[in-house]
């Protein structure tokens, strides 16, 4: 099996993306994947409507190591002119927009954050801690984006914690209906509190 049918299936690249070439370079240790986009019809990622090509710009992505090599995915991705969405990039089955790691990356990140901090999984793999923590951040969106909206029927605030925290406390029972929704708060120790509530119910 020759190298470039190696990382297709390892990728899982297919039709209209292919793999071109492959780099070793030991003195760097680095391997690096070309990816070319073969396909003559672009679409637009956000609306889905067949476009014309306008240009191309190479991008690099950090994928899974292959024998403790650095491995870096490159490609030229083909931009497009929507007529709805302007100049855009089209999407790459192998990452999300905006990511400079692939998908399998990423869930090999995440799966460490579980038993080690940012700091630790930055050292390990050898990238930023901010670099770890976008990858969280986008794993915390998307986790987000798959919850069913929650509805809250009742929100209460711990008297004795209020007592403890405040010098003269001064509970208010503010039984309120927004939207159906009741409250028990402490209106003049927690703004807060109340202000967060109130986007709950998204007055």
């Amino acid at each position: 099996m020759r190298d470039t049918q190696l990382y297709s299936q390892i990728l899982g690249i297919e039709r209209p993306w292919k793999v071109t070439d492959v780099k070793v370079s030991l003195p760097a240790d680095e391997v690096e994947v070309f990816v070319e986009h073969g396909g003559s019809k672009l679409s637009c990622p956000k609306c889905g409507k067949t476009c014309p090509g306008y240009d191309k710009r190479t991008r690099r992505w950090r994928h899974l190591d292959t024998c403790q090599l650095k491995t870096l995915l490159v490609a030229d991705v083909p931009r497009v002119q929507c007529a709805e969405h302007g100049l855009v990039n089209v999407s790459v089955p192998w990452a999300e927009p905006g990511s400079g790691f692939t998908a399998m990356f990423e869930a090999l990140v995440i799966d460490w954050l579980q038993a080690a901090s940012i700091s630790a999984v930055a050292d390990r793999i050898k990238l930023s801690w901010n670099a770890v923590d976008g990858i969280m951040q986008r794993a915390v969106k998307r986790g987000l984006s798959r919850r069913e909206a929650l509805s809250p029927t009742r929100i209460n605030v711990d008297d004795s914690r209020c007592a403890s925290i405040c010098p003269t406390p001064r509970l208010l029972n503010w039984c309120c209906s927004i939207a159906k929704q009741d409250f028990l708060i402490c209106r003049r120790h927690h703004p807060g509190l109340i202000r967060r509530a109130a986007l709950l119910v998204q007055l």
